[in-house]
C-alpha cells in the first residue's frame, strides 16, 4: 500500500481548467486506489469552491481511501508519518 500528498493549490478554478484538471484529478485518484493507495493527504489553502470540486473529483474513491486535507505540506507529512508512511522529498512534475 502507499500514500500520496498532492499539492492542489496551484490549480485554477476557471471553466477550461475545470474540464481538464478536475476530471484528471478524479482519474488519477482512481488509478492510485487501483494500485493500492490507501491514504491521501491533500494540500491546498482553504477555498470552498475548490474543496467542492475536489470532493466531486474524488467521489468514486472516497470509500476506498482515507483522505485528510491540510493547508501546509509539513502538516500533511507529519500526518502521513503518524499513519505509518515514510515521506520523501517533494517531487514536482515539470510544467
Amino acid at each position: 500500500s502507499f500514500s500520496h500528498a498532492p499539492c492542489l493549490s496551484p490549480f485554477k478554478l476557471s471553466l477550461s481548467d475545470h474540464l481538464l484538471t478536475w476530471n484528471g484529478i478524479g482519474r488519477v485518484a482512481g488509478w492510485c486506489v487501483s494500485q493500492g493507495m490507501c491514504v491521501a493527504a491533500e494540500v491546498f489553502s482553504a477555498n470552498v469552491l475548490k474543496e467542492y470540486l475536489i470532493n466531486k473529483a474524488t467521489e468514486e474513491v472516497k470509500d476506498h481511501v482515507t483522505i485528510r486535507r491540510f493547508s501546509s505540506e509539513s502538516d500533511a507529512r507529519k500526518w502521513l508519518a503518524e499513519m505509518g508512511f515514510e515521506t520523501q522529498t517533494t517531487q514536482q512534475l515539470p510544467t
